[in-house]
């Protein structure tokens, strides 16, 4: 026994059993273990990479998005306690008027969701981000208005509904004009500005 143990355990000798695992890989070869980061923790750098800022502005498009959708999953929920108040079964879209006036509200907010949020976000980045901001903000209160309204009757939704349609308009026009300003030549866009800028001070 103890000669198989002396012949098992010369240097010589092939191994019957694995090698341990070897050391931990390590990120330049100098000795330093190579760690990830744990979940939620930015991966560090040598170069000192920093995570990008994110402004007020920036912070407040985001809330204005989130915002939006708690108000489209409100109106979801005001058309399943009419459907349960007027005994409307899925997936019947017609019955009293009172029900037929929330469906059509809550439908009509979801069809303006992707260009409200597409021209929010365009008019952020490209244009100015508060201006962006505050035309969402317009926006999303009449939306509000506009389902409040049309819930009691089909006239009290008008001005909400144009008040909506011309903050939509306007991060519309925002966003056209960003795109513009970004793609025109340095040049021309000082140009282009200094004569809008006689023009509002003539105004």
């Amino acid at each position: 026994m103890w000669s198989c143990f002396r012949l098992l355990s010369c240097p010589g000798c092939p191994r019957l059993w694995p090698r341990p695992f070897p050391p931990s890989a390590t990120e330049e070869g100098r000795g330093e273990r190579a760690t990830l980061p744990l979940p939620g923790q930015p991966r560090s750098s040598r170069q000192g990479d920093k995570a990008p800022q994110i402004t007020r502005s920036q912070a407040s498009l985001a809330h204005q998005s989130r915002r939006h959708h708690e108000g489209r999953a409100y109106f979801s929920l005001q058309v399943i306690s009419a459907r349960r108040a007027f005994r409307v079964s899925p997936p019947l879209t017609t019955g009293p008027p009172e029900f037929e006036r929330i469906y059509r509200a809550q439908v009509n907010c979801s069809e303006y969701f992707p260009l409200f949020l597409a021209m929010l976000w365009v008019a952020g980045i490209f244009f100015h981000e508060g201006a962006a901001a505050l035309c969402g903000l317009v926006y999303l209160f009449a939306r509000l208005r506009y389902f409040q309204g049309y819930a009691r009757s089909a006239q009290q939704r008008l001005a909400p509904l144009y008040a909506s349609a011309r903050a939509l308009w306007l991060l519309v026009a925002l966003a056209a004009l960003g795109l513009l300003a970004h793609f025109l030549p340095a040049e021309l866009r000082a140009a282009l500005l200094g004569q809008l800028r006689k023009l509002l001070l003539r105004s």
